[in-house]
């Protein structure tokens, strides 16, 4: 009978323990609380004891506005989360606002003052939600144009300036030397030779004209006399 009860009580202890170990209390440090709730909703209902930190850090990196998720946990049963969001590579001007867009086109931010050195033109919005892909005229382009954005931003010394002009994106290397990229059909291949074509060019003293990569294989270079 003593063995019973005491078999009983190991079993009502496990139990007790099971559920007091089984929601977390939670601290987070995020730069924007809006998204505070969401995220905390993410990972209240898992279990702590049987939940790893990575586990916990996937779900968190799961939001679309999450670049990264620093999770550790802690005894008795929290969890210690610092959150990094991800950064807008460019803007979108819709009527009165900009949208703030990552690399893959996600809108990130809705502001009536632009958060970021470079704006896409061109684009006529047609619906648009934080944490949802950005719909526009074009939709297939706009990931394109960040790609874009962010090479020129990271390896030449050209500011951003990319355009949507009849259908082709174009970056404007000053108001008149273009780069009419097309429909972006190899984005980073056309960089380098474009990149390559303007310093040649430069070197030659010609800073006017148009490189014309829209056709794979049959560039086109015009340029004219300032």
């Amino acid at each position: 009978m003593i063995k019973k009860i005491g078999l009983y009580s190991i079993l009502v202890l496990i139990i007790v323990i099971f559920f007091a170990l089984k929601s977390p209390s939670i601290t987070m440090e995020i730069p924007n609380v809006s998204i505070e709730t969401e995220l905390i909703d993410a990972v209240k209902n898992q279990h702590w004891l049987f939940t790893s930190s990575k586990a916990y850090k996937d779900r968190l990196e799961a939001h679309p506005l999450v670049d990264q998720a620093i999770v550790n946990k802690a005894l008795p049963r929290h969890l210690q989360v610092k959150v990094l969001l991800k950064k807008p590579i460019a803007a979108v001007r819709s009527g009165a606002v900009y949208l703030m867009i990552d690399n893959r086109g996600i809108v990130l931010e809705i502001n009536p003052e632009k958060q970021t050195n470079y704006v896409i033109e061109g684009f006529k919005v047609s619906a648009t939600e934080v944490g949802h892909p950005l719909v526009t005229d074009n939709s297939a382009l706009i990931v394109k144009a960040v790609q874009l954005v962010d090479l020129y931003e990271r390896f030449s010394d050209i500011d951003p300036d990319v355009h949507l002009i009849d259908g082709d994106l174009v970056q404007k290397i000053n108001p008149k030397f273009w780069v009419n990229y097309g429909v972006g059909y190899d984005i980073p291949s056309q960089f380098n030779e474009a990149m390559t074509i303007y310093d040649d060019m430069i070197h030659k003293n010609s800073n006017t004209g148009i490189i014309n990569l829209s056709v794979p294989g049959q560039t086109v270079i015009q340029t004219w006399k300032n």
